[in-house]
């Protein structure tokens, strides 16, 4: 039996960004999930989880602050993050910016689609880095 991937979604209270991990999340029920408002966001959660996955609809959301603050004094070099935003080309630049410090590495490149069927192929896209170190 495979080891699950632990991973932590953390995303805007936005419509879209609620739907679009509502997607994600059933897409990667096979592995140990959770998904919270990054206004419910603590450091203890990210240093938990091996992918970190985040999301916003927008750039430079309010509640995004916090963690914007605490991934610039903390290091993620053995973890994984992976990018998303339903429409929004400059979130995701957002978020770039926000995780370049913290040496994170990326699992795949961010999707920008609220597809439900663009999003269960980068489901499977974001875990794949894991699946290589199980074989």
């Amino acid at each position: 039996m495979n080891k699950k991937v632990s991973i932590l979604i953390v995303i805007d209270s936005s419509a879209e960004s609620l739907e679009l991990a509502r997607i994600l999340t059933d897409a990667l029920s096979g592995e140990d999930t959770k998904c919270i408002k990054a206004a419910e966001f603590s450091a203890e959660m990210i240093l938990g989880a091996e992918l970190c996955v985040f999301g916003c609809s927008a750039p430079n959301p309010a509640e995004f602050e916090h963690l914007e603050r605490l991934l610039k004094h903390i290091n993620l070099t053995l973890r994984y993050a992976a990018l998303f935003s339903p429409s929004n080309e400059a979130a995701i630049q957002y978020l770039n910016k926000i995780i370049m410090d913290c040496g994170i590495k990326s699992s795949a490149p961010p999707l920008l689609n609220s597809s439900p069927i663009a999003i269960k192929q980068w489901a499977s896209d974001i875990i794949n880095p894991f699946l290589s170190q199980s074989a």
